[in-house]
């Protein structure tokens, strides 16, 4: 059986072990921490995530205790509606809704489909080598796993990247960070179904539902990455937002703040060697702005396997040709995506309030089937799932 290593187990290093054991690989999963962590409060699983989940055998959990958001408002600082467009279309004709979901909840869905002994916790890949019949994962000690394949999704510092693109440099700041929280308290409109997402002058709040009441809130302000102004310092930042932002900061406990500096990178020519790809974060980091960080992971997950199937990778030749034509699958819609979100980034921190007034009055005129169409511009990246929805017997290929 052909042997597969990923590095990193985060959620697209999970659900490409998953995707790949599915096809009948024999997969290692190296995690350079001591825990599979959550990595964060909330996410959002919009409907091309949820359909990936569903393709890996994995949506339940994440579906079952979701919030379906159903309509999305873009609203002024002081609460004016900007914009608005429904998820609820979409969602009914994919099959498949956009949810917001505790963070923890996917990861345990997706690391209970892994065998324990697929997972190798604390085990840090510090460089990449090949050769002619394989590839070597590099660890501390000197311990060396030889795999046949291997795949980086080991994250935003990606040590994986390096070996196939040469050094980068460090990650680009966006040049604002985020701010994330779950307030215990329900609020209106969101608790309907309704995710709010207030733009000021350098600096948002969004705010999506969560299950049992409460709700998942996260604020960006323009700055250093250095920033990191007390909670205090971050209430007085957000002074004259509209409802319900002071109640539901003011409801967080401070100590369970998360502080995220915003970073992407450019896109990379080469996302591949003849033996080692990158996938997620590894290969194309993006702004949260789009919420699609995640689930771009996942449809990379699904790429690879499905251009993987059926293929000798112990042939080099072979190899290198499937990963090739992964890459081809989602090279230009990830490097989309990561322009669309620094677009947006941009977009809602501008920095003077002439600026946010013109901003403001585009969105207003912009059409709300501009609105809609963007959002079914999701469903283009769905087409790769009808063959990886069914997926080979384990040991078959």
């Amino acid at each position: 059986m052909s042997a597969v290593l990923v590095a990193g187990a985060g959620i697209g290093g999970m659900a490409t072990a998953i995707a790949l054991r599915r096809k009948g690989f024999d997969v290692t999963l190296l995690e350079q921490a001591d825990e599979v962590r959550d990595g964060g409060a909330a996410l959002g699983v919009q409907s091309n995530a949820a359909g990936a989940l569903r393709a890996l055998g994995v949506a339940e959990p994440a579906l079952s205790v979701g919030v379906p958001v159903r309509e999305y408002t873009l609203r002024s600082w002081r609460g004016r509606v900007l914009a608005r467009w429904s998820l609820a279309d979409l969602a009914d004709e994919l099959g498949a809704p956009s949810v917001t979901v505790p963070r923890h909840v996917l990861t345990t869905a997706l690391r209970s489909a892994l065998p324990d002994d697929v997972v190798r916790v604390g085990t840090r890949v510090e460089r990449v080598t090949e050769d002619a019949s394989g590839v070597v994962a590099h660890l501390p000690g000197g311990e060396r796993v030889r795999g046949d394949l291997l795949v980086g999704a080991d994250g935003l510092h990606s040590v994986v990247r390096s070996h196939v693109a040469g050094p980068t440099g460090p990650p680009r700041h966006a040049g604002y960070n985020a701010w994330r929280g779950k307030a215990p308290v329900a609020v209106a409109p969101v608790a309907e179904g309704t995710a709010i997402h207030l733009l000021g002058t350098g600096r948002t709040v969004g705010c999506w539902p969560l299950p049992d009441g409460r709700t998942y809130w996260v604020a960006t302000l323009a700055g250093g990455a250095d920033d990191r102004p007390s909670a205090a310092g971050l209430r007085s930042a957000l002074a004259g937002a509209a409802e319900p932002v002071a109640r539901v900061i003011a409801s967080t406990p401070p100590e369970s703040l998360l502080r995220t500096p915003i970073h992407d990178r450019d896109p990379l020519t080469d996302w591949h060697t003849g033996r080692v790809a990158l996938l997620g974060d590894a290969a194309h980091p993006m702004q949260p702005t789009t919420g699609q960080g995640a689930g771009q992971a996942l449809l990379d997950a699904l790429a690879l396997a499905e251009a993987l199937t059926g293929v000798d990778i112990t042939d080099p030749a072979a190899c290198r040709s499937a990963l090739a034509a992964y890459q081809r699958t989602r090279a230009e819609a990830a490097a989309g995506h990561v322009a669309e979100a620094r677009g947006i980034g941009r977009m809602h921190h501008v920095g003077s309030p002439v600026a946010a007034g013109i901003r403001n009055t585009v969105l207003t005129l912009t059409p709300r089937r501009v609105w809609q169409q963007r959002a079914r511009a999701r469903l283009d990246e769905l087409a790769l799932l009808s063959a990886a929805a069914v997926p080979t017997e384990q040991g078959e290929r």
